[in-house]
C-alpha cells in the first residue's frame, strides 16, 4: 500500500513539473536589515502562481549612520562566510493578466540570516553584538516586463516586517524584536 502511494506522488509530481516553468533569477534587495544579493530557482505552476527558493548573500556596510540611535535598522553584519549566506523564499500571485509583456503581481517573500549587529559607539568606534537570527518578511506590489524572449525585469515594493531574536547587547538571551521597515528588490529573470 506505501508503495502505491509513493507512485502516485511522484507520478503527480512529475506531472506538475511537466506543466511548469522553470525560472532562475538574480537580484538585488535592499530592506530593513541591510542590503544583499540573491540568486533563486523558482516554478510558475501556472498562469498565477510562481513560487521559489535562492540563497541570499549579504553585503556588510562599510559605513552606517547612527544619527538616530537605531539598534537594528540596516546593521546585520556578517564577521564569516557562514553570516554572509541566507536563504530567501517566495511567492508570486499575478493579479494583472490582460498585458502580454508587463504583469503586476502580488509577492511574498522571506529571508533568513545569521549575524551580529553592527553599530556606533562613542566616538568613531564600533560595537557588535549577536550573533542573531534575522528573520525578514515582506509582503508587496511587483511588476514583471518582459526585456526578450525568456529574460525579464522584475522589481517589487513592499513593506518588511523583521524578527530579530538571540543574544541582546549584554550577552543574554533576548525575546524576539519586531521592527517594521521598506522592502525593494530588482532583478532579472530567465525563464525556460
Amino acid at each position: 500500500m506505501k508503495k502505491n502511494i509513493c507512485f502516485l506522488l511522484l507520478f503527480l509530481l512529475v506531472g506538475s513539473l511537466l506543466h511548469s516553468q522553470s525560472i532562475l533569477s538574480s537580484s538585488y534587495v535592499s530592506s530593513h536589515t541591510g542590503n544583499s544579493v540573491v540568486f533563486g530557482y523558482g516554478y510558475a505552476f501556472d498562469q498565477s502562481n510562481e513560487i521559489g527558493i535562492g540563497i541570499k548573500i549579504h553585503i556588510n556596510n562599510t559605513f552606517n549612520p547612527d544619527d538616530q540611535h537605531k539598534i537594528y535598522y540596516r546593521r546585520l553584519y556578517s564577521d564569516n562566510l557562514f553570516q554572509h549566506l541566507g536563504l530567501q523564499m517566495h511567492y508570486n500571485h499575478t493579479i494583472l493578466k490582460k498585458l502580454t509583456d508587463l504583469h503586476l503581481f502580488l509577492f511574498y517573500n522571506t529571508q533568513l540570516s545569521y549575524g551580529c549587529s553592527k553599530n556606533l559607539g562613542t566616538g568613531d568606534d564600533y560595537f557588535k553584538f549577536g550573533p542573531l537570527t534575522w528573520w525578514e518578511n515582506a509582503i508587496g506590489l511587483g511588476f514583471k516586463a518582459a526585456l526578450i524572449k525568456d529574460l525579464s525585469l522584475v522589481e517589487k515594493i513592499g513593506l518588511d516586517t523583521d524578527i530579530i531574536f538571540g543574544k541582546d547587547i549584554n550577552g543574554n538571551d533576548s525575546t524576539p524584536t519586531f521592527e517594521l521597515g521598506c522592502y525593494l528588490n530588482i532583478g532579472l529573470e530567465y525563464s525556460f
